[in-house]
């Protein structure tokens, strides 16, 4: 069984952790040079994240324009990163994360997925979902 039951309930998980993201002083740590497209499924879900400016900001359901990298990854993947059950070295290993693009660039993704890793079991939690 899959954690979001639809595309609706993962953005605006999404959109909450984005908004965290953008208002934490930590913000500032982000690569700016980035725009990232995300790729999701289960379920079907996709999101860019533009570093370029400050704060970053997101738009949901749609890919970049001028993407810098993408990443393909299940919606569950994301969520057993971001609570802290998979580490992204071994959803790589797995083939959880496809990065398309550079994989270099992929190295820019730690601070932002280190981040999120501290924003995302909060939000739920407000939200009123189990982590």
């Amino acid at each position: 069984m899959t954690y979001y039951s639809s595309s609706e309930e993962f953005y605006t998980v999404m959109q909450a952790v984005v908004n965290r993201l953008a208002t934490e002083s930590s913000a500032d740590k982000l690569d700016r040079k980035m725009r990232l497209t995300i790729q999701v499924t289960d379920p079907a879900a996709t999101f860019c994240i533009n570093t370029r400016v400050f704060p970053p900001q997101a738009t949901f359901g749609a890919a970049c324009k001028g993407n810098d990298l993408g990443i393909k990854t299940s919606a569950d993947a994301i969520h057993a990163m971001w609570t802290g059950r998979l580490g992204v070295r071994a959803a790589l290993g797995q083939g959880k994360i496809q990065v398309q693009g550079n994989p270099l660039k992929a190295l820019a993704l730690k601070p932002l997925f280190d981040e999120a890793k501290g924003v995302y079991p909060t939000v739920l939690t407000e939200m009123g979902r189990e982590p």
